[in-house]
């Protein structure tokens, strides 16, 4: 976790963006990080002028357009239930894409279960991106690439999208394993 936090202070500071993707419950997260959390926070700072004329060269103007939260469906998802698109990582794939995420930004894939398929898309996708470009190196794309999820590697092995993430030397595993659910549902 500390290295994905000195992560997203390196992309704020140069103006790279921070784009964080999930699934159901994740990714209403993800959203709710955007418009609850980050965009206030910004606009916040800004009306603090002293502050804000202290902190404009270095982050610009646009700061709060820095961070993205998306989930997968977009926001249509937020307000009906779109069947099947957590089953296709093309849909995460083709999201990504959509929003202009590209080589040097923060990619934060989140799926509480680690199997979910548009939340691999998404950071397969932007893994590609790195390895399309000269000199590819899994090291600098594991500074930008994360995959965050809940379940124990050998419960997720069995699954081929799981493993195509978890063997990835390009991407940064977060693994949050909390142990069986008392109630069911994420």
């Amino acid at each position: 976790l500390s290295s994905l936090a000195a992560e997203i202070e390196s992309a704020i500071l140069d103006r790279r963006r921070i784009y964080f993707y999930g699934c159901g419950a994740t990714g209403r997260l993800a959203k709710q990080m955007e418009s609850s959390f980050w965009r206030p926070f910004w606009a916040k700072i800004k009306s603090e002028a002293s502050l804000w004329t202290k902190l404009r060269d270095r982050l610009g103007a646009a700061v709060e357009d820095g961070l993205i939260g998306e989930m997968t469906g977009a926001d249509r998802a937020l307000i009906s239930s779109l069947e099947g698109f957590e089953d296709l990582q093309l849909i995460g794939r083709l999201q990504l894409a959509d929003r202009g995420v590209k080589r040097g930004d923060v990619v934060i894939a989140v799926t509480e279960g680690g199997e979910t398929s548009s939340v691999i898309g998404t950071v397969l996708a932007a893994l590609d991106q790195w390895k399309s470009a000269p000199g590819y190196d899994p090291l600098l794309s594991r500074k930008n690439l994360y995959f965050v999820y809940n379940n124990p590697d050998d419960r997720l092995r069995p699954f081929a999208r799981s493993r195509s993430v978890l063997d990835e030397p390009g991407i940064t595993k977060i693994n949050l394993a909390t142990g069986p659910q008392a109630i069911t549902g994420s």
